[in-house]
């Protein structure tokens, strides 16, 4: 199952390059840049994965923070398509298939042997 995870960066020695960090985030999941050094990220990964891919091409002097989210936790003030960006994550619809149609009645053995069809009631 997917979670949710705060990734927040501090541009110190790295030049601020944001679309490097999307391309980095896309093989993750799905995932919202909130400004030049904030993304929302919803993944199946783990966080020491995300943190290594990251880390891989910023410079030491930079940070990187990364926690969960849930629905517990997290408080704010977004327009309304953050919050339904969560949600739809945290509480997914279930996809309404049909029932399977039910199994066809047992034949009563010993109708079967006395010659009766199923059509004589």
């Amino acid at each position: 199952m997917s979670k949710i995870y705060l990734v927040t960066l501090r541009w110190i020695e790295t030049p601020q390059n944001p679309e490097m960090i999307d391309a980095l985030l896309a093989p993750f999941g799905d995932w919202i840049r909130w400004n030049g050094w904030t993304w929302f990220v919803s993944t199946g990964w783990v966080t020491s994965s995300l943190r290594a891919a990251i880390m891989a091409r910023l410079k030491s002097n930079d940070s990187l923070i990364i926690c969960e989210l849930t629905p517990a936790t997290l408080e704010g003030w977004a327009p309304p398509w953050v919050w339904d960006w969560f949600n739809t994550r945290w509480f997914p619809k279930p996809t309404l298939t049909p029932p399977p149609p039910p199994p066809p009645p047992t034949p009563n053995l010993s109708d079967l042997f006395s010659g009766k069809k199923p059509w004589d009631k």
